[in-house]
């Protein structure tokens, strides 16, 4: 039976919502558990008995100093679950430049930055968990831009999944519906 007892697990995003939630049962399994997010999550930390680096995963050298961290602080790395997100609910005719890029930079750059650093340190056998969205599936009213950065990471997880099989990580996108999380 698989488990994740004792292995090295890294969850961006993970203040609040699912990121959050996914820490509590990582934790409850016994996994060892580096938390990331922009926001402050040192008191979930504490719950779950793990190490927070305050991590921007539009910087690619703070996804690289997270994945550093988890090598640092266990001597391994195992797992990395790129939960970090936003959603803006922009109609086409409304998107600015702004909202472009900071969804892209967060969704998209910030899930490709984390596969691209942890393949670095994890070792043979990991396994990568991207968010995607039910909306990288399906068209919705004023999710162009947050729809299309899912897609994309659907393509970059399959793609991804293919270049990693002679080392055996897995690597696999979520897609879930409308959840009741802060973001929704």
């Amino acid at each position: 039976m698989f488990s994740i007892k004792d292995k090295v697990v890294v969850i961006t995003g993970c203040a609040s919502g699912v990121g959050k939630a996914t820490a509590h049962r990582f934790s409850e399994a016994g996994a060892k558990i580096i938390l990331a997010d922009i926001e402050d999550a040192f008191e979930l930390a504490k719950e779950v008995g793990g190490k927070f680096v305050k991590t921007d995963v539009r910087k690619e050298s703070e996804v690289k100093n997270l994945m550093q961290a988890a090598m640092d602080t266990y001597g391994e790395l195992n797992v990395v679950i790129n939960n970090a997100g936003i959603l803006r609910v922009v109609e086409v005719k409304d998107i600015t430049e702004e909202v472009l890029d900071e969804v892209i930079s967060i969704n998209y750059k910030g899930t490709l930055w984390g596969m691209k650093h942890a393949i670095s340190y994890m070792s043979d056998g990991g396994c990568i968990i991207n968010m995607s969205s039910v909306m990288g599936l399906i068209g919705w009213i004023g999710c162009a831009v947050y729809g299309s950065t899912k897609a994309a990471i659907i393509q970059m997880t399959k793609t991804a999944a293919l270049e990693l099989v002679p080392r055996k990580i897995r690597v696999n996108a979520v897609c879930p519906g409308r959840l009741a999380t802060p973001m929704v």
